[in-house]
């Protein structure tokens, strides 16, 4: 691909392998579009050259790569968790699963799931933002009569 001019140049990566920059392909009727320079890329001869020239300085300095902010779960992907791991454990309300009468093998923490399970769907109707910590699955005790 011809290009015209390649402004903005920063590291996409901390270990500098490859180059975010903008890129006026206009030439080649494309037009300035954002542009991700890597030497090891073979599908566009464009890639490396634009790779070694924006090294070389030929654009001015390349700017240090910024990490993005930590993502922070929404309310609904709280939600959409809490509402998972409750599914995941709808087994453990079964009756007749912690009834040694019933069940042989029987849970024998049944209590436990429920506890568990009235925090995680007090996360599932009043969901809040953030970064949450969780409560931790009961592991499961199996006992025989």
């Amino acid at each position: 691909m011809n290009y015209t001019s390649v402004t903005n140049p920063i590291w996409a990566d901390a270990e500098h392998s490859a180059i975010n920059c903008i890129v006026d392909f206009t030439a080649d009727n494309v037009g300035t579009v954002p542009f991700t320079a890597n030497p090891l890329d073979t599908s566009n001869p464009s890639s490396k050259q634009i790779f070694d020239e924006c090294v070389a300085g030929d654009y001015g300095t390349i700017a240090e790569y910024v990490p993005p902010p930590p993502y922070v779960p929404t309310a609904q992907d709280n939600k959409t968790t809490a509402t998972g791991l409750l599914q995941a454990t709808d087994w453990t309300t079964i009756a007749d699963v912690g009834n040694p009468q019933m069940s042989n093998p029987y849970l024998e923490n049944q209590a436990e799931f429920i506890a568990y399970r009235n925090a995680i769907r007090n996360i599932a109707v009043y969901p809040t933002a953030g970064d949450l910590v969780w409560p931790v699955v009961p592991t499961e005790n199996w006992s025989k009569v």
